[in-house]
């Protein structure tokens, strides 16, 4: 990320610049706790709250990429979004990675195919995924708090040392077609805070065996990186810059999440590959 022009007193951020990164202060503050706490609820209200997430998400998806919110094709996106969300909310992820499937095939065909649903099925299985993934997380009884915890940590820490470091450092673009404020800087700093979070998280939270978990949290930062470049390439094919203005100083929801949601499904992945579907939260710590 580059440094921004001097503001007209000479030197720091210019006006905008200030105005903006206080509202980014003030919304972080308030849903910060927001999350946390229904973190710590977790169960059902847990996942409602990432039923509601998922829709947001797919609701910003489908305008974004030229759609009616309203259209009846739409709104069944919203429903089923809903419906495979609610059905890992209620306990049954394997029932819900089933339908994640067959959605994963069905937006498949349809981009090979050219299909005039793609980029429904494509938003349908990407809102999904999110709130499937922190569910199942959340769910793993022994773990799971400790794992969404960690997760927000390793987050938070790699956007948030990414952009400072990355406005202080500067230098090499990461991916300038994509993101031209993204640099190699900021990519480091955030790599590194994540694995040095992930690993205070986790010692607090009693894990001993710490290596395995600087790797897995190094691992999810690159991953989360991944995410915010994979959504601003699909804001950038349809030439918009935030994905909505429900979060001020942020855009929208996917803007916030986009991060999160490619870190949860990575650690998600993980999880079940070490410990299988019942237990993916204890397959990121016990190795």
């Amino acid at each position: 990320m580059t440094s921004p022009a001097p503001d007209a007193a000479g030197g720091g951020l210019p006006v905008k610049g200030k105005s903006e990164l206080f509202q980014r202060v003030v919304s972080a503050l308030v849903l910060a706790p927001i999350a946390l706490g229904a973190t710590w609820a977790g169960g059902f209200v847990f996942g409602l709250g990432m039923m509601v997430l998922a829709v947001l998400v797919f609701y910003e998806w489908a305008t974004v990429s030229g759609h009616d919110a309203w259209h009846p094709e739409t709104l069944a996106g919203y429903g089923g979004v809903a419906a495979i969300v609610f059905i890992a909310a209620l306990g049954d992820i394997e029932m819900s990675v089933v339908f994640i499937a067959a959605l994963a095939a069905a937006s498949l065909g349809l981009w090979l195919s050219h299909g005039r649903l793609r980029w429904h099925a494509a938003g349908m299985l990407y809102a999904s995924l999110i709130g499937v993934a922190l569910v199942a997380l959340r769910n793993d009884g022994g773990f799971g708090l400790l794992a969404v915890v960690w997760l927000f940590a390793v987050v938070w820490a790699t956007d948030i040392l990414a952009y400072f470091v990355g406005r202080a450092v500067g230098g090499p673009k990461l991916w300038p077609r994509v993101s031209p404020k993204k640099t190699w800087s900021g990519f480091l700093g955030g790599l590194t805070a994540a694995i040095v979070a992930g690993i205070v998280v986790v010692h607090f939270g009693g894990i001993d065996r710490l290596w395995p978990v600087a790797i897995v949290s190094g691992l999810v930062s690159i991953v989360a990186q991944g995410g915010d470049l994979l959504e601003s390439a699909f804001k950038r094919h349809f030439g918009v810059k935030d994905s909505s203005r429900l979060i001020p100083g942020h855009g929208g929801v996917m803007d916030r999440v986009d991060g999160l949601a490619a870190a949860a499904v990575g650690a998600a992945i993980i999880g079940w590959l070490h410990a299988g579907f019942a237990a993916p939260a204890e397959g990121l710590f016990t190795w």
